[in-house]
């Protein structure tokens, strides 16, 4: 957990001193009361804006420049000094959103290190974690026209017009998270598969503060309550859930578009509008990230805050100076889309891929408690029984109650309708969407949400924390911390048995990238988080795919020289490299054969910690074997193995072994194996004993080791 920690808080304060001179520098006067919380968003906006430069000047990677760089923070920091000072008067004012970011930074990383080992990537599902590494390993490594390996490969990383893996991440993929890993990665010496998870905790972190400043300046609240709800944020299952599955993205741009809002809100407000209030520094820094993040978020990230404007304009009856302000807020949208033209660019291929692929997987629906922090599991599954509705009830009633009794009618009124309207009309329309046609429209409802989520959450806990009576807004803080509170517990459980996880045996998968015997390769284990992971670990091998296995990783014929498998089930000896849990097997060569099982298995079990790996057997399993070889061939077969209770195991037509509860390696006899496919019975000596489940279970086998005998 140390690791972890340690990998956390250096990011943390990278982050900061890359924020803190351009921030002094860009934000305007009316501002200057709540600048502490953009800083840490500044240092990501200027270190993406840097990697996007070092690629298009075909720098070689962020290991080549990632400390020269490190003069563009401090000469910022400089300048800022000798013009502003330090400004410590509003960092003393805003400690609670630091705290809160603080809180949040440490209880993430402590619970993605309970499980033990050093910092890794982990998920609780998806697979998006190991996408962002190879992006990572891309701008970590290689220049911008680099063709080695897998970079090159038109026929299976061709997207939408992009012919090179390079170019897949520069115009359509989320550049943003793998570009800020790959500077982390130089400047740290940590790999971008130790940090992919770390970088979720610390994007969601550098939300806080700004939620902070949301529930402040949008929405009035003072001292520790917009702390409080920075906090909620940052603990939040929804923002959590967002860090389970790897959403890296989501989590940098849902306080980007709070930022965008609150530019135009203050704006809005102001007499003399942009040229009072100012902030096109900033306009350029939050939509630069969108455009780098999200591209295609960028068509909808103003919608509250036009919102909020329009009710302004309404209600002030100044409607004649809209145009003004849409043009004070597009500006810098087109500035920043100019200096990320190639994102720009790509953002109607991204719009056709989001139209013809059903992305995600099914998400619950959310009523209105689990925005506020109640859900009963971390599949965002609701409360049990009847609490759902009767919580959703008191959350609903006690918005409206409250929005009624002490926001109807004020400026800050507009506000909450413009942020949370379209955010529960979008939530709404994509749910039914789903529903109606059987899609993973649940998923985009969840992101569209998530997206909007900060002014969400502001509003809802602002509201009910300004109800005017003091014991309703300490039941509304007990109940909303109560809620998260076991949210982070149920969280900190699950990351602790993660199924989705890359262990020290499957990083050795790299072993294989300085192998000169190995050309090209057939990537071809079962489940996706394995393909996807010995594809970043292999990015200067050429490679190919028997399924789609993701965007720029197209299935095509198999053309690699050798086979990347499963390492369960394998054949070990000339023409086989064993990488950790995967074998690298030279097609034709006298390890080419391929193992199956058919008959009385059950599913694989894993453990993601130790990296282990074991199927149950019934009572007759069979082996089907491919034999590629070229030619009838001499075998012995070992399997690592333990029983139920003890029994003798045979190989119909090779030999048999005692195996016992304890776990063991035995031999079952040697055989001579016909070339191409042949079917072969295990015998488990006994009736498999039933088990409390259902299944009758004999034998968990480990691995099943192929050995070839030349006597």
């Amino acid at each position: 957990m140390g690791w972890w920690i340690l990998a956390g808080v250096w990011w943390w304060m990278m982050v900061m001193a890359w924020g803190w001179g351009l921030t002094r520098l860009i934000t305007p006067r009316a501002w200057r009361g709540w600048e502490p919380a953009l800083v840490p968003m500044a240092g990501l906006g200027l270190q993406t804006a840097v990697v996007w430069a070092g690629a298009w000047l075909n720098l070689p990677g962020t290991l080549a420049y990632g400390w020269a760089v490190q003069v563009v923070p401090a000469g910022l920091a400089i300048w800022a000094w000798r013009r502003h000072g330090g400004g410590m008067a509003a960092w003393r004012a805003t400690w609670t959103w630091h705290g809160a970011a603080g809180l949040t930074l440490g209880a993430g990383l402590v619970a993605l290190g309970a499980g033990g080992g050093g910092p890794t990537a982990m998920s609780l599902g998806s697979c998006d974690l190991a996408d962002y590494a190879a992006g990572a390993r891309l701008f970590l490594e290689f220049s911008r026209t680099d063709r080695m390996g897998f970079l090159g490969l038109t026929e299976v990383v061709a997207v939408e017009g992009t012919g090179d893996f390079f170019g897949y991440f520069l115009r359509l993929n989320h550049f943003a998270p793998s570009a800020l890993i790959a500077l982390q990665a130089a400047i740290s010496g940590w790999a971008p598969w130790e940090l992919v998870s770390v970088a979720g905790v610390v994007f969601l972190a550098v939300g806080v503060p700004i939620v902070g400043a949301v529930a402040r300046v949008g929405f009035g609240l003072r001292g520790p309550w917009s702390g409080w709800v920075a906090l909620v944020y940052g603990l939040n299952p929804l923002t959590w859930y967002a860090l389970g599955h790897g959403a890296l993205s989501q989590l940098m741009v849902a306080p980007t578009i709070a930022v965008i809002t609150l530019l135009g809100w203050q704006a809005a407000r102001a007499r003399g509008g942009w040229r009072e209030t100012g902030g096109w520094g900033w306009g350029m820094v939050a939509w630069g990230l969108l455009w780098a993040a999200y591209n295609f978020i960028v068509l909808v990230a103003w919608i509250p805050a036009a919102g909020a404007a329009a009710g302004l304009a309404w209600r002030r009856r100044r409607g004649r100076w809209l145009g003004a302000w849409a043009v004070g807020l597009a500006a810098p949208a087109v500035a920043a889309g100019l200096f990320f033209a190639g994102r720009v660019e790509g953002l109607a291929a991204r719009l056709r891929l989001l139209e013809a692929h059903d992305f995600g997987w099914p998400v619950p629906g959310l009523t209105p408690e689990a925005w506020v922090g109640w859900v009963g599991a971390v599949d965002l599954n609701a409360t049990g029984g009847g609490m759902r509705w009767v919580l959703a009830g008191l959350v609903l009633a006690g918005g409206v109650v409250s929005l009624r009794r002490w926001w109807w009618g004020r400026e800050r009124g507009w506000l909450v309708a413009a942020w949370v309207g379209p955010a529960v009309a979008g939530y709404a329309y994509f749910w039914a969407r789903g529903e109606w046609a059987g899609t993973n429209a649940s998923y985009d409802a969840y992101k569209w949400l998530s997206v909007f989520f900060p002014g969400v959450l502001a509003a809802a806990l602002s509201v009910g924390a300004a109800a005017g009576r003091r014991w309703v807004a300490m039941l509304v803080v007990a109940g909303v911390t109560a809620g998260v509170g076991q949210s982070v517990a149920r969280f900190g459980a699950a990351w602790a048995e993660a199924p989705l996880r890359v262990t020290r045996d499957l990083a050795r998968v790299q072993e294989l990238e300085n192998d000169e015997r190995v050309a090209s390769l057939n990537v071809l284990p079962e489940r996706m988080w394995e393909r996807l992971w010995a594809n970043q670990f292999l990015l200067r091998k050429p490679q190919f795919f028997a399924t789609h296995t993701y965007e720029a990783r197209r299935n095509t014929a198999l053309r690699g020289e050798w086979d990347l498998r499963d390492g369960w089930a394998a054949v070990e000896g000339e023409g086989a490299r064993r990488a950790g849990g995967l074998v690298a097997v030279r097609r034709g060569s006298s390890a080419d054969v391929r193992v199956e099982t058919v008959g009385d298995w059950y599913a694989v079990e894993r453990d993601p910690q130790a990296g282990e790996v074991w199927r149950w057997a019934g009572a007759a399993p069979r082996l089907v074997l491919h034999n590629a070889t070229g030619e009838a061939r001499r075998f012995r077969l070992e399997l690592e193995v333990r029983a139920v209770k003890p029994r003798t195991m045979r190989l119909v037509g090779a030999g048999a072994a005692d195996v016992g509860e304890g776990r063991a390696t035995v031999v079952l006899g040697a055989f001579w194996l016909p070339e191409g496919r042949s079917e072969w019975e295990l015998e488990t000596g006994e009736i498999a004993t039933p088990q409390v489940d259902g299944r009758e279970l004999s034998v968990a086998v480990y691995a099943v080791r192929m050995i070839g005998v030349t006597e």
